[in-house]
């Protein structure tokens, strides 16, 4: 049963269908059904299908979300027809089950005026008789009609761009962020559905579960304690999950849609001698196996516009700083230590929490002076938490460089570590990556 929602806002009104899958709501950018309401949460709440109901659940929202006045948890409410849901203080959500709204009563919830069911009752009756002539039509072999079969395509995602239709940015540690030229830009085939892993068989909500759970071990992975995300962290990182994903299995070797199961392939080759550097300089071996990910998709020596060059993409300057000849930057066996000394820096420059270690990543990505000047421009008595989600919780503050490229780099490392840590459920046939500590170590 598809559901119709008709939502009205300050600016104005919109409708959205839904049929199997659900879609999360709210202001922010990594909201499907974004909404132009300030007093909404940038991903506000969000429903799904559980079972054979619709259901609503709070995305932990400043302003709460409601339904016929009462307050909607994360669990979540089941819908029924003529519903009255409330976003924040002013939008208003009405929600209808079914292919149309129900007789004597407006799309947007109201009583229809009177008079004004008549012409419906007339509409409905002429489909009605339409339909009977048809059947009978049908009964006697004048004709046929049918509608054209197809594959069961799951409706587009409302104002969403999949991540796969995005330039990955190539960002190099001290220099100014550039985009990567892409390489066959084409369209990659996507898995189909009897192969989907176990990720993409979950619900909206137990994805949200399952990422929670996960990026809690990624910071354990990364600093001295665990680190709850709340929902509108998770959003960010959930985007580009979903982008590795549907990734995982489409046989492409196209540049940054590759198939991930040829790009973790290589990762295992190379994280033995990662995995020994990073132990070395007393780093978070996690820094050192996914920093790649985002950065080179572990290909051994990537060149970028800027010429930055190899798996950790340095550019000369930078890697001569930490030893290593500009002409070198595609041995792994070198760079890896740099890389790691370059990390082993930036934690002590910003701390080993994990959220700090993750300021950190942001340094890798952005120069860490900005990062410096960009904690001094936002954390405020009233928001003291020295963390990369402050930094974005409030990047309409900081320059357009951490609008558009920086805001991308720290919960795309979360998604690439939650699915090497996790390949099983992403379908992917090796074991955990931080596991591959020694050469030739079977997969």
């Amino acid at each position: 049963m598809e559901l119709i929602l008709d939502i009205q806002y300050p600016g104005g009104e919109t409708k959205v269908t839904l049929n199997k899958e659900g879609a999360s709501l709210g202001r922010g950018e990594a909201a499907q059904v974004r909404i132009d309401d300030p007093g909404l949460s940038r991903l506000h709440a969000s429903v799904s299908r559980r079972n054979k109901e619709w259901v609503i659940a709070d995305a932990g929202s400043v302003n709460g979300t409601f339904v016929n006045g009462r307050g909607v948890t994360a669990a979540g409410t089941a819908l029924r027809n003529r519903d009255v849901i409330k976003l924040g203080e002013s939008t208003i959500i009405h929600v209808t089950l079914g292919a149309a709204a129900p007789a004597g009563r407006r799309a947007d919830g109201r009583k229809a005026a009177k008079g004004e069911g008549a012409p419906r009752l007339a509409l409905a009756t002429a489909i009605v008789l339409s339909l009977v002539i048809l059947v009978g039509v049908a009964a006697l072999g004048i004709d046929k009609l049918r509608e054209p079969s197809g594959p069961d395509t799951p409706p587009a995602t409302p104002g969403v761009i999949s991540p796969l239709a995005q330039v990955t940015p190539t960002i190099t540690p001290g220099i100014t962020p550039s985009e990567t030229t892409v390489i066959n830009p084409a369209a990659s085939p996507a898995p189909s559905r009897a192969s989907l892993a176990p990720y993409l068989k979950m619900s909206e909500v137990e994805q949200y579960d399952f990422l929670s759970l996960k990026a809690r071990n990624i910071t354990r992975m990364m600093g001295n304690r665990e680190y709850v995300f709340d929902r509108e962290a998770l959003g960010y990182i959930k985007y580009y999950v979903d982008g590795y994903a549907k990734r995982v299995g489409n046989e492409s070797r196209t540049l940054w849609a590759e198939d991930v199961r040829f790009m973790m392939g290589r990762a295992t080759e190379y994280a033995p001698d990662i995995i020994a550097a990073f132990r070395r300089e007393n780093a978070p071996i996690v820094l050192g196996l996914y920093i790649p990910v985002i950065e080179s998709e572990y290909h051994k020596c990537l060149k970028s516009p800027a010429d930055a060059l190899g798996l950790f993409q340095f550019i000369a300057p930078t890697a001569e700083r930490y030893g290593v000849p500009a002409e070198k930057r595609c041995d792994e066996k070198l760079m890896a230590p740099a890389a790691a000394r370059y990390m082993k820096d930036r934690i002590k420059e910003f701390g080993t929490g994990p959220m700090s270690v993750a300021l950190s990543i942001a340094g890798y990505n952005r120069d860490p002076a900005s990062v410096r000047r960009d904690l001094q421009d936002v954390v405020t008595s009233k928001s003291n938490e020295r963390s990369f989600w402050t930094l974005l919780a409030r990047k309409e503050e900081l320059d357009h460089w951490f609008r558009n490229e920086n805001v991308k780099y720290v919960p795309k490392f979360f998604a690439a570590a939650i699915v090497g840590e996790n390949p099983a459920s992403f379908g992917l046939r090796i074991r955990k990556l931080s596991t591959y500590d020694q050469p030739g170590s079977p997969r």
